[in-house]
C-alpha cells in the first residue's frame, strides 16, 4: 500500500472527500503514487493534476481564494 506518510495522506484526502464537493478539492501529484486511485472517486471529478503547470495555476488560484477570504475576515466579514 505505502509508508506512513502515504497512508496518513491517503486518510486526510479521504476525510476531504467526505466534507468537500468537486468544486472544492484537488490534488496535485508531482510524480506517479498511490493517489492515482482517489481519481475514481466522485468528490475528486478529475480532479488529480500531474503537470506542472497545471500545479502551478491550481496553487495560484487557491492562494488568491485564500488571500480574498483572509482580506474579508480582516475587514469584518464585509
Amino acid at each position: 500500500m505505502g509508508s506512513g506518510k502515504t497512508i496518513l495522506l491517503l486518510s486526510a484526502a479521504l476525510a476531504l472527500c467526505e466534507k468537500l464537493g468537486p468544486e472544492d478539492l484537488r490534488i496535485c501529484l508531482s510524480k506517479g503514487s498511490d493517489f492515482f486511485q482517489l481519481a475514481e472517486l466522485p468528490q475528486i471529478m478529475g480532479g488529480v493534476m500531474l503537470e506542472a503547470e497545471e500545479i502551478e495555476q491550481t496553487t495560484r488560484r487557491a492562494h488568491s481564494v485564500m488571500m480574498f477570504r483572509r482580506g474579508r475576515m480582516a475587514a469584518g466579514g464585509r
